[in-house]
Formats: structure tokens, C-alpha cells, sequence
């Protein structure tokens, strides 16, 4: 759908931004003295921009039927609305249609009402204007000197004016005889009369003066039948102002409430009408109205038990087309509770407030295809004032504060939020709205979540960014309240302003120190934990596989590799043995402010709730809201902590590797531990099961025949190519298994398994095990030779004390050995000699050369930490830059 602003086309002021807030406040005097506003004082731009009501037309038809000589119609009528509710607006249409009959008298509203009355023109009458706020009460003329003046007949009542006593109703009713057909319209009369009071209690004369008037004309107007009185009073002693205005208008309800007729200009939602008839010279095609309320309803339709009931209801769309290019919620709350408030003046405040806002969206192409309360942008200053001026200006500060002026909360959380929230204006729009709706003269303030949708929703925004925003700003603003479901603001700070200045007594440590008790309490038991730890000696170089927690100073984004690698590779002086058992948990950067924040919020929450004489100050709304809050950070705590230590972090051959654990299950109450071993298992890091083939090809060098269990146990923790093995058990097992499947065998002392069912328990550390060709082979030789074998040592002994015929008793090789045939010199040279029993001792002479250099890493961490760990003895180590 198009916006509004491209179908309507509002009056030339408000489109040009030169908007004079006089022409939405008519003043009778002015207009009878042909001064004010061009709106108001010429009659035919007056009805042009005047949308005749139901109750305007009742009082026009009455008063033209009596003018007319028609027996019908009141002879005394007052108006009586709340303030800014049309008064005055009605008395200047009846002043034009008699004053200006023949100008105004074209005008379809006028020729329907002729037609109802059964006349074919306006009735020539004569038209007299008391307006109680221009007439002097000391120098001016009194009420009946000023009527018979205007009217033609002053000489008929001159002496009574000068000594300003009332002529009585004789000459009262004579006067209106002579002038024939006569329309008196007395505006603001109370203010007068207050006046007056105030007069002859000063200056002592003769009291009462002018409500002896006032009753007299009252018995003589509806005693003409062609003569009717207009009065305007104010609906509530609020408006009187002061003691002596309310006493006025008491007097003056009393005398005229005898005779009168009450009218009300304006009901319902003909105030719609009256407002696209002041604010806009086009509203655009009806059709057009019809489309927007129909997509409106749709939405509503679909939104099912999120919105009101009543907005789902077909009488709703009607209202939504009437009130076009307003949503109804826009001028219903204006008119409704602000105008319930003393200084609101209903239709006048309305039309003014809502012409500004017209203006500024006009300004600014809004895209909606209705003006929403959520659209009303607080930032505009005249806007603003227009609020503030009824609710005190304590109010600026809360704006400042919350809703709308570069710093204030709501925007900053739009855009924080994305780009999604501040292209709509998210929280802006719903903290705008619970303003709107938080203020009225009554008991009534506050919004349901419901009615949010329906001041900040239309087609293309998703509903659920509603209640997500709302949760948001529910946090963080200073003056919002919540009360039984409704939502508004106050000049009072919330518990969030009272959180802000607990949490700003907290420090830094103190936050850590929570965070590391928390998670020694989460820590679990899977592996042996470490916390935070900052030299290598506060690991122990053992076989228990070991997860070091580090501090947060050494978060992701601080660039922890050196400290891993140092701690990996180094135990206290010397070089780390077990490498392979090592892993490390660190926090994200980001993630970690995430987690520090929430147990910021959560200690300071705890130190108001233990503040006994403040918690006794809270009212039961904050205290309620405090207990949720708590709850809230105790139990998102744990999920914080797990995402932000996620990134596990493990040296492998020199090189720090990372894994991101990811986002844990909301809700999960999982132990570091536990998460960090499920994930290392589904990854394959951590092995419980692995197969014999795999155990060979990965710890058994070319031509190497045999090994101790220890020795494989032990590699599979010191070298970091190998994946963990989640116990020695795991490694037992296989062993079982390849020596069942013959893909390997096992030595125990003399005891030779191949192809054999065992147990695990059937062999220790010490046993070997042995590739399946020496198995086979060992198998063979035992089951043949079963009954020689005592035979055979003792022969071998013998011939080992005596020596073999031709034997050598001891040999030295000293030979130049391509570096890749090292496995060939160790299956052709060492093993040969060490099967003919020989004691072998082996010194290696090796030199390295690199164009490009050998890095330090290579030397320290791999060459001469494999020497150290194959216990080789360094007889010499020189190094040549």
C-alpha cells in the first residue's frame, strides 16, 4: 500500500511547515470584530474546513427553525463540552450563517438542513455577540447594553447601561420585539461574571447585577418565537479557574439550567471527520481508505489473540476507513485521556497536536499507509512541548532519558538490535507509544502488550519483534513501569535506574572472582581441571588427561598462542613429557563481556535485595520485579559461562589448533568437563574404541617388530599427532581384539597370543606387543619346539660362554647413512645383531643444513625434545647461524 502522504494532500500551512497554532483556536470576539485567522474570520473558508457533526447540524436546524417563525427549536440553548470540545467552533457557524447568509448559504450541509427545516433560504435575522473574555466589566458596556447596541435598539436601554442595572424583563421582551428575528450568542459568559463579582466587591456597588440579567433574558427569549439565546459554559468546575469562577458558574447553572436546552456539537467518531476536515484540503479516494482498512483488518485477523478483541471485529475496519490517514488508536487516545486532562482542550488540543505530527511525517515521507501511535517522533520539539505542557516539564528529562534524543535508551537499543529494528524504529516506536498511552485525567494510564501491536504493527513487520523489543526496553529504561500486564511511564526511576547505581559500586575483581567460584561450581570431574593457570608448573606433567581453564585476560582476542605453547611444551625448567594429555578451555572476547555483564547485573541485584531498609522502601510492583530479575541472571548465568568458554584450544606439533565447542542448549546445565569430552568424542579427538590396524599404523615405525604396551600407552600421551585415548583401557581392548583377529600378536614373557581368545586383564605394561608375521612366527616356534625349549636354552648358554667357531666378538661400523634409509639400517643392521644376542650401543653423528634456516621451534620442540624423551644422551650440540 501506498503512504499516507501520497494519497492525502494536507492544507498548504502544514504541508509548507509554517503552521499557526491560532487557526485551531477559535475566538468569537475576534471573529465578530472581523480580526483572527482567515480560517475562521471568512465565512466560506470556515465551512470549507468545518465538517458539519450531528450535534452541529441538531443545533443549527433548531435555531433556523425558530428564526424562521416555524414553531420549532429552542428558545434558550446551551452548549455544554469539555474543554476545547467545539463550543466556540458552533457559535461562530451560527454567527456566519446569520451574519453571512447569502455566502454561506451554497454550502451542501446548509441546503440538507434548509431542506429538513422546509425552507428554501437562510431566515434574515439580526445577530448579537457577547463574548465574556473581550468586554470590559469596569469601562465596557454591560451585557444588555452591548446586545441592545449590536441589535440597533442601545437608546431603548442607555440609561440602564450607564448606571449598569439590568432594565428588567418588560424592556428585555420589547427590545427583542423591535429587532424581529434575533440570535444572542453569549460565549465564555462565566469569565465575565467572575469578572463582575470581582468588580462590585471592590468598588461596593449594587451586587448581582448581572445574573438578574441573565435570568430575565432567559424568561423573555423563549417568549419571542423568533428569538433564540446561545449560551456556552463549561462542562467542569475545572474549568472555572479559581473559588470565585466556580461560584459563577454554579449561579449561572442555576439560572439557565430552568429554560435551556443542552446540545453537544461533537460525539463519537465524528471527530474524525472534523479532523481530516481541518488538517487536510484532499483525504484522497475512498476506495483507496477501504483498501488500507482492509489490509489493516487482515493483519489484525491473523494476529488472532495478540490484539484486542475489539480490533478484530468488522465495526473496527469501519473506524480505521473513517479515520483515515489516521490509525483510530491516534486520535482515540489523544481524544479520550489526554483529553480528559483540565488543560487539554479535546477537539482544539487534538487538531493542534496532531497537525504538528502531520507536518513532521509529511516532512519526512513516512512510509506506513497510516499515521500510528508509534510514528510520533518525540525528537520534534514542538511535539514534544505539546505533551509536556499538560503533564509538567519534569517530563523532558524522561523523553532525554528514554525514548527519544540521540542518547536516549530506546534508540540506542535500536541499533544495537540491527538494521531491522532501526529501519522500523523498533523501540523507539513502543517506548513513544507507552508514553502516549501513559497519561489522562482519569485513573485509566498505561498499555496492554495487545494494544502495542496495534499502535506500532502493519503489514511487512514481523509480530514477535514486538514482544522482543519490549523485552529489551523493559530492561533497560530508567521511567518505565509495569503493572498487572500494562505498561507506562512515570517521572519516578525504576529498579533499573537503582541496578545502574548499585552495579557502578561493583569492581572488576570482584566480577572475576564470582565468575571463577562459578566455575569451580560447573568445573566437572570428566578431566582434572586447572584454573587460570599462568606458568607451567601449575599444570603437573602426569598421564591424567587435564583441561587448564585460562583467565580472562588471556580471552580469544588477546592473542593467548605463546602462553598455550609455553605451557604445552615446558614443565617447570624442563621440557613437558605428557604433551598429549593437555587441552585448553578459553573465553571468546566478545562472549566474556557478554558473561560479565549479567554477573555484574546479578551481584548488584543481590546487594539490593540484601539492603533490608532499602528493600523495605520498594513498592510491591518493584519488589516482584526485583525477585524476577534475580532469578533471571542466577539462571542465565550458566548458559553465559558455557558460551563464552566454547573455544578449546589444543598444541598440536608446535601449532595452536582451536575448536569452537559452539552455542550451548539454553536451558543446558552442562559441566565444563562433560561438554568439552562430548564434543572431543563426536569430533573423533577422543577416542573409546580404535582398531587394531589403526593402533599398528599409527605407533609402530617401519620395521620396528615389537613394543611394550607402556611404550604405546605412552605414545598415544606424549605425541600430539595422535588422538587421545579416552583410558588405558581403551588401548587393552584393542590389543584383545588384534590378537583375536591376528592382526597382531602379544609377548608375555613366554607366553606367545595369536589368533588366541583373552582377557585384558591377562597381561600388564610390560608385556609386547608384536606384528602378526613375528607373532605367527613366535607361535609357530613355540607349539614345534614346546619340548625342546629347556634343551635350547641351556644350549644356548653353553655356547655363549664358549662362543660360536668363527664368531666375532665385538664389531664397530662407522658408515655414512642416506637419512631415509634409516628404517632399512634398523631391520638389516640393529635387529639381525641384536637377535644373535649382541648388546648394541649406538652414537648417531648428524648434521643439518638449511639455506633458508632451521626455525628454533624445530630444534627445541621436536628434535631435541624427541632426544630427551627417547632418554638419548646430547654428547654434543652445536649450532651454526
Amino acid at each position: 500500500m501506498k503512504p499516507w502522504w501520497q494519497i492525502t494532500t494536507p492544507h498548504r500551512d502544514i504541508r509548507e511547515g509554517r503552521l499557526d497554532e491560532a487557526v485551531f483556536a477559535a475566538d468569537l470576539g475576534d471573529v465578530a470584530q472581523g480580526k483572527g485567522p482567515i480560517d475562521y474570520r471568512d465565512p466560506e473558508t470556515f465551512f470549507r474546513k468545518t465538517y458539519v457533526t450531528k450535534g452541529l447540524e441538531n443545533l443549527v436546524e433548531s435555531v433556523l427553525s425558530r428564526l424562521a417563525g416555524k414553531g420549532k427549536g429552542e428558545g434558550v440553548i446551551q452548549l455544554q463540552t469539555p474543554f476545547g470540545g467545539g463550543k466556540t467552533h458552533s457559535l461562530v457557524a451560527l454567527y456566519h450563517l446569520i451574519k453571512s447568509r447569502e455566502k454561506v448559504s451554497h454550502f451542501e450541509a446548509i441546503r440538507r438542513i434548509l431542506g429538513k427545516i422546509g425552507i428554501d433560504e437562510i431566515p434574515k435575522a439580526k445577530v448579537a455577540v457577547f463574548d465574556g473574555t473581550h468586554i470590559d466589566p469596569v469601562k465596557g458596556r454591560t451585557p444588555w447594553g452591548e446586545i441592545a447596541h449590536q441589535i440597533g435598539f442601545y437608546e431603548l436601554v442607555k440609561e440602564h447601561d450607564e448606571k449598569r442595572v439590568t432594565p428588567g424583563k418588560d424592556i428585555l421582551t420589547e427590545l427583542l420585539s423591535k429587532s424581529g428575528p434575533t440570535l444572542i450568542i453569549m460565549d465564555e459568559f462565566h469569565h465575565y461574571v467572575t469578572k463582575i463579582m470581582r468588580v462590585e466587591e471592590l468598588e461596593k456597588t449594587q451586587k448581582g447585577q448581572v445574573l438578574a440579567f441573565l435570568r430575565e433574558l432567559t424568561v423573555a427569549a423563549p417568549a419571542l418565537e423568533n428569538c433564540v439565546l446561545v449560551v456556552t459554559l463549561p462542562s467542569s468546575r475545572l474549568e472555572a479557574y479559581d473559588e470565585a469562577g466556580e461560584q459563577a458558574l454554579a449561579r449561572i447553572q442555576k439560572i439557565s439550567g430552568r429554560v435551556e436546552a443542552i446540545y453537544t456539537p461533537v460525539e463519537g467518531e465524528e471527530v474524525y471527520e472534523i479532523i481530516r476536515k481541518r488538517l487536510f484540503e484532499d483525504v484522497g479516494d475512498p476506495e483507496t481508505h477501504r483498501l488500507v482498512a482492509d489490509e489493516y483488518f487482515d493483519l489484525y485477523q491473523r494476529l488472532g489473540e495478540d490484539i484486542p478483541a475489539e480490533a478484530k471485529e468488522a465495526a473496527y475496519r469501519d473506524k480505521i476507513r473513517k479515520a483515515y490517514p489516521f490509525h483510530p488508536e491516534s486520535i482515540d487516545v489523544l481524544f479520550e485521556r489526554w483529553g480528559s486532562i483540565s488543560t487539554f482542550q479535546r477537539t482544539r488540543g487534538v487538531l493542534r497536536l496532531l497537525a504538528e505530527v502531520v507536518a513532521d511525517l509529511y516532512k519526512k515521507e513516512h512510509p506506513s499507509p497510516l499515521i500510528q501511535p508509534a510514528h510520533i517522533d518525540f525528537r520534534d520539539r514542538v511535539i514534544r512541548r505539546e505533551f509536556i505542557k499538560h503533564i509538567g516539564n519534569e517530563y523532558e528529562s524522561v523523553i532525554a532519558s528514554d525514548i527519544a534524543d540521540g542518547g536516549a535508551k530506546a534508540q540506542k537499543i535500536d541499533r544495537e538490535m540491527g538494521t531491522e529494528y532501526a529501519r522500523h524504529g523498533v523501540a523507539t516506536g513502543l517506548a513513544g507509544s507507552i508514553f502516549f498511552y501513559s497519561f489522562g485525567g482519569g485513573e485509566k494510564r498505561g498499555v496492554s502488550l495487545q494494544r502495542l501491536r496495534l499502535a506500532f504493527l502493519r503489514e511487512g513487520i514481523p509480530s514477535a519483534i514486538v514482544g522482543d523489543a519490549l523485552r529489551r526496553i523493559e530492561e533497560e529504561l530508567w521511567f518505565l513501569h509495569s503493572d498487572k500486564s500494562l505498561f507506562y511511564f512515570t517521572n519516578q526511576p525504576n529498579l533499573n535506574r537503582v541496578i545502574i547505581d548499585k552495579e557502578e559500586t561493583v569492581k572488576d575483581d570482584e566480577i572475576e572472582k564470582e565468575i571463577r567460584k562459578i566455575i569451580e561450581e560447573i568445573a566437572g570431574s570428566d578431566f582434572a581441571v586447572f584454573l587460570w593457570p599462568e606458568a607451567s608448573n601449575d599444570i603437573p606433567d602426569d598421564k591424567r588427561v587435564k583441561l587448564a581453564i585460562l583467565a580472562p585476560s588471556h580471552a580469544t582476542g588477546n592473542s593467548p598462542e605463546e602462553l598455550l605453547k609455553a605451557l604445552a611444551t615446558r614443565y617447570s625448567s624442563g621440557f613437558r613429557a605428557y604433551k598429549n594429555t593437555l587441552l585448553f578451555l578459553l573465553a571468546g572476547s566478545g562472549e566474556f563481556e557478554g558473561l560479565k555483564r549479567i554477573v555484574l547485573r546479578s551481584l548488584a541485584l543481590r546487594r539490593i535485595k540484601e539492603d533490608g531498609g532499602f528493600l523495605k522502601s520498594l513498592s510491591d510492583e518493584n519488589r516482584k520485579t526485583l525477585e524476577r530479575k534475580l532469578k533471571e541472571a542466577s539462571e542465565s548465568i550458566p548458559f553465559m559461562l558455557l558460551n563464552a568458554y566454547r573455544h578449546l584450544a589444543k598444541v598440536k606439533e608446535g601449532e595452536v589448533v582451536f575448536f569452537d565447542l559452539g552455542l550451548p542448549t539454553v536451558g543446558e546445565k552442562a559441566l565444563l568437563t562433560r561438554r568439552v569430552k562430548d564434543y572431543l568424542k563426536e569430533q573423533e579427538l577422543l577416542l573409546e574404541k580404535v582398531s587394531p590396524r589403526y593402533l599398528m599404523e599409527k605407533t609402530f615405525a617401519e620395521g620396528e617388530e615389537r613394543k611394550t604396551v607402556r611404550d604405546i600407552w605412552e605414545a598415544f600421551l606424549k605425541f600430539s599427532h595422535l588422538p587421545l585415548l579416552e583410558d588405558e583401557d581403551v588401548l587393552k581392548r584393542t590389543i584383545v581384539e588384534g590378537v583375536r583377529s591376528k592382526t597382531l600378536g602379544l609377548v608375555d614373557g613366554e607366553e606367545v597370543y595369536y589368533g588366541d581368545d583373552m582377557l585384558e586383564t591377562q597381561f600388564d605394561e610390560e608385556a609386547e606387543v608384536a606384528r602378526s608375521e613375528l607373532a605367527e612366527k613366535l607361535k609357530g616356534r613355540v607349539v614345534t619346539e614346546v619340548r625342546e625349549v629347556g634343551e635350547e636354552v641351556e644350549k644356548e648358554k653353553e655356547e655363549k660362554k664358549k662362543g660360536k667357531p668363527g664368531a666375532v666378538k665385538t664389531i664397530r661400523i662407522s658408515a655414512r647413512i642416506p637419512w631415509d634409509k634409516l628404517s632399512d639400517f634398523m631391520s638389516g643392521v640393529i635387529l639381525p645383531l641384536q637377535q644373535d644376542g649382541a648388546e648394541i650401543e649406538l652414537e648417531v653423528q648428524l648434521s643439518a643444513k638449511s639455506e633458508s634456516g632451521i626455525s628454533k621451534n624445530t630444534l627445541e620442540l621436536k628434535t631435541k625434545e624427541t632426544l630427551n624423551q627417547i632418554r638419548a644422551q646430547i654428547l654434543d650440540w652445536k649450532e651454526e647461524e
